[in-house]
């Protein structure tokens, strides 16, 4: 088990943990848009239903979808060149940021 948690991850399992890092902050940002943006939702649409509840619930997968990536994603910088060797530029600057 030690040594499972130890191995360096391949291209592809680092790209699936990016991924779903990207999408859970993609999700969260559409939820806040969807109710006139960042300023309003925090104004008012975190009042209304149970908007703060869905609010916190998609902001803590972000939380851990990042903490996993930083952890297990030790080389970022290898990891944003990759991504650009193989043509995915947009993305390696989204995980660059």
């Amino acid at each position: 088990m030690e040594n499972q948690e130890n191995r360096e991850l391949s291209f592809a399992e680092q790209l699936t943990l990016a991924t779903a890092l990207l999408e859970a902050v993609d999700k969260r940002n559409q939820f806040i848009e969807g109710h006139g943006g960042f300023d309003t939702f925090a104004e008012a649409g975190q009042h209304v239903g149970d908007n703060r509840a869905v609010y916190d619930e998609l902001e803590a997968t972000v939380t851990r979808t990042r903490k996993e990536f930083d952890e297990k994603v030790t080389d970022k910088k290898t990891f944003v060149e990759q991504l650009r060797n193989v043509g995915q530029g947009d993305f390696a600057g989204q995980i660059a940021s």
